[in-house]
């Protein structure tokens, strides 16, 4: 015997997706377990099993749904349907107490850290992840800073390098969906701010490609003041394009982070700024010299984006660094 799954038809006119299944394909579940979690315009929703069974997958995490409609199916077995809601008086052997690790501090989660790891866990499921590496130089960036107000930090420089890097492969600035993928107009990077309890907030600088360096640079300490001191808006979280993730500053050489927002297909990563001895060739003459550099990393959604075409961003992004005007 079997029992359909279908989305609520009380929403009927709200965009739905599937946000995730709560239970494995196959697994067993009873009757009235929740076994899937759906996302409107507006609130998220939880579907229960209409009967005890084993689950049966019919759709795929991230997909767009109609009120009503076949999500899955609950296959009747022969045998007693055992479930974490109703077999919690079974227990794998009890450890003796020597066994167990002493507990220095519980931490309850925050709805932020919970929303967070809910994204992360999304994005790993419905998105492969590709990462392409440079090596960039930042020599130029920084004797252009050296005359400039203390407020220029590389931040900004890293920003307008990714605005102007869209030019190049406009792609990267876009959305993918299950019907179409769309490529933005507007830059609207996203800048990781990690905060003093531990957090992490994305605040978004709008329009990104019609700042100057100058006033990017004011809008980034504006945004990373007001998101250490807890004053962000709305407006400011949301509509970004495109993330930057500066995790060098806390000393990291290197890391891949992946795509959090599942409006997004790219990231960029920067790591720490060092000195390094590298191998240089001026007018056909080979030397060793000390630079300042950095790896910077560009994680892409591969559904949307191919590895050539990380590599080909990456190279203008470098490009714009690497030869950053002394006048600009």
């Amino acid at each position: 015997m079997e029992t359909a799954i279908n989305a609520p038809v009380e929403r009927e006119g709200s965009r739905m997706i599937i946000r995730r299944w709560l239970k494995h394909a196959g697994h067993a579940v009873s009757s009235n377990e929740p076994v899937v979690e759906l996302e409107t315009d507006k609130v998220m929703l939880e579907v229960a099993a209409p009967a005890a069974g084993r689950l049966e997958i019919g759709l795929a995490e991230g997909a767009e749904i109609e009120p009503g409609q076949w999500l899955g199916r609950i296959v009747a077995t022969s045998t007693p349907v055992f479930s974490a809601a109703s077999a919690g008086h079974f227990t794998p052997p009890a450890e003796a107490a020597g066994d167990v690790p002493r507990t220095k501090a519980r931490i309850p989660h925050d709805p932020e850290r919970l929303r967070l790891a809910e994204h992360l866990h999304q994005s790993l499921n419905s998105a492969p992840h590709v990462t392409a590496i440079f090596d960039v130089d930042f020599g130029a960036v920084l004797a252009h800073r050296a005359s400039r107000p203390s407020h220029l930090r590389l931040t900004a420089y890293v920003a307008v390098a990714a605005a102007k890097a869209m030019q190049a492969v406009p792609q990267i600035n876009g959305r993918w969906s299950t019907n179409d993928f769309e490529v933005f107009e507007d830059i609207n990077l996203g800048l990781g701010v990690a905060l003093d309890d531990g957090g992490l907030a994305v605040p978004v600088i709008h329009h990104a490609q019609q700042l100057s360096l100058l006033e990017m640079a004011a809008c980034i300490n504006e945004l990373q003041q007001r998101a250490r001191a807890g004053t962000l808006v709305p407006h400011d979280l949301r509509g970004g394009t495109f993330t930057i993730s500066n995790y060098g500053m806390f000393g990291a050489t290197l890391a891949t982070p992946i795509v959090i927002h599942r409006s997004q297909v790219a990231i960029l990563g920067v790591g720490a700024l060092q000195k390094r001895v590298v191998a240089c060739q001026s007018n056909g003459e080979d030397s060793v010299q000390i630079r300042p550099r950095a790896y910077v990393s560009l994680t892409i959604d591969h559904r949307a984006i191919h590895g050539s075409q990380a590599s080909v961003w990456l190279a203008r992004f470098s490009q714009v660094l690497e030869q950053w005007p002394a006048e600009e």
